[in-house]
């Protein structure tokens, strides 16, 4: 439905050998996102590097805390401080997002898969460690035997307008003991991030976004929470955007999860 065409395309994209993948990192990811466009406590380590919040670029990267980018479309604004939030409990003062549902305190309403080999669904690990409260798991499935990336999610359709600022912030989890299943295969497993697609149309069910599109740097490593943010500004034609808990995993590989939490979103 909302991203059906960012599911399909993906399908057909080719990035050469997987070996390959961290050394076209940056370009190849972002022009995937724009042709084509997560029980118990884990470690947290939600820190913002302080020479980004200063205005670093954006595009895709490791693990990274933080990033703003705008990938095929207007100049990504600079970035603002955010709150690091939690939803645990309540809203934080200055921590009220335009995200129905940003904690997943008791389950995943508002949010759906992205068509084709993407299931999401309420899992109890939460950021702050909270007993009460939890998070959205996506899993990419879409698996075949060519070469290329696979890039899904969980998805709300959200309002949104030309000119329109939007900054985003969260937490993303890579679990532990994901592999490929291949002997002596690269550490290389999958990434995550947020990331958020600009549509003509209200209902995000045009053929294909507009020309621009947004995602936070990826994270790689497993193990631990992850915070990240950035800012996106909505260019011509807008009417509505795609806020996504985005996956992306080498299309060979059969399976790939990440969890994401505490998803803030603000207007300027």
């Amino acid at each position: 439905m909302a991203s059906l065409w960012v599911s399909r395309l993906a399908c057909h994209v080719q990035s050469g050998e997987r070996a390959r993948f961290r050394a076209v990192q940056g370009p190849l990811v972002c022009a995937l996102t724009l042709a084509a466009c997560v029980t118990g406590c884990a470690l947290d380590t939600r820190k913002l590097h302080e020479a980004e919040m200063n205005g670093a670029g954006g595009g895709a990267g490791g693990s990274s805390n933080t990033s703003s980018g705008s990938h095929g479309g207007p100049k990504a604004p600079p970035p603002i401080d955010l709150p690091v939030c939690s939803y645990s409990d309540g809203v934080m003062a200055g921590c009220e997002s335009i995200v129905p549902n940003a904690g997943f305190r008791h389950g995943i309403e508002g949010w759906q898969a992205e068509p084709l080999a993407i299931s999401v669904d309420w899992d109890a690990r939460d950021a702050d460690g909270s007993k009460d409260s939890g998070s959205i798991s996506v899993t990419n499935s879409m698996d075949g035997k060519t070469d290329g990336l696979a890039p899904g999610g969980g998805m709300q359709c959200l309002p949104a307008a030309a000119g329109d600022i939007f900054d985003m912030a969260g937490d993303v989890y890579i679990p532990d003991g994901q592999s490929d299943g291949a002997a002596g295969a690269p550490s290389y497993i999958g990434e995550a991030g947020l990331s958020i697609l600009f549509w003509p149309t209200s209902d995000c069910s045009e053929t294909s976004p507009t020309k621009a599109n947004f995602q936070t740097k990826l994270v790689e490593d497993p193990g631990s929470w992850t915070h990240v943010q950035g800012a996106a500004l909505a260019p011509d034609s807008t009417a509505a955007m795609s806020v996504r808990v985005l996956t992306i995993k080498p299309f060979k590989q059969v399976i790939f999860r990440a969890l994401f939490d505490n998803l803030l979103l603000k207007k300027r």
